[in-house]
């Protein structure tokens, strides 16, 4: 009878144990550096020297995020575990993504998209003034390079192959992007 309660006993201080490592890492995820306030007293003439806020982005600073562990990879095609994979699915965009509220298709970077009858040929139309962060614009060519190199064997993506059906990536121009699949497949726009 001693010999069953042990296993439980350990299982609880572990419990006990994880618990308590989860919440200092929390804690310590959530403690920020203090700021040191200006004076809140502050003239007429200082708050008229402020421009109003434009309504546009800020563009600078810096984006703290808490991570489960150090991000391996940047590269999609060959991220695996699952913090990397939910880190590159924050960073990057897809063609479309299902709306969580209806689960209906939305545009991302494909401002429309049709496929044929049989489901054998996906067309999406690409959103046009998208920029990479380097300043070059966003085209066809990009995403074809994009799923060519991640459906490469050389490049061993586990992604790979959940695209198996796919047989080609085509620009048709530079705001022009068609997939090519073996057989029918409805969940294509899922997964681009």
């Amino acid at each position: 009878m001693v010999a069953a309660t042990v296993p439980g006993r350990r299982l609880l201080l572990c419990s006990i144990a994880g618990l308590l490592l989860f919440t200092t890492l929390l804690t310590l995820g959530c403690v920020g550096e203090e700021e040191t306030s200006p004076d809140p007293i502050a003239t007429t003439a200082q708050a008229q020297a402020e421009p109003p806020d434009s309504g546009r982005p800020k563009s600078g600073g810096a984006l703290r995020v808490a991570l489960v562990r150090d991000h391996a990879t940047f590269d999609p095609p060959v991220v695996v575990p699952i913090p990397d994979i939910v880190f590159t699915r924050q960073t990057y965009d897809n063609l479309i993504l299902r709306d969580p509220d209806d689960l209906s298709l939305v545009p991302m970077l494909a401002e429309s998209w049709e496929q044929n009858a049989e489901l054998t040929e996906y067309t999406f139309r690409l959103r046009s003034g998208v920029r990479f962060r380097h300043g070059k614009d966003f085209k066809a060519e990009d995403v074809v390079y994009s799923f060519n190199r991640l459906l490469d064997p050389d490049v061993g993506s586990p992604i790979a192959a959940t695209l198996d059906f796919v047989t080609s990536v085509e620009a048709l121009d530079e705001r022009t992007v068609t997939f090519d699949l073996d057989s029918p497949n409805a969940y294509l726009p899922d997964l681009v």
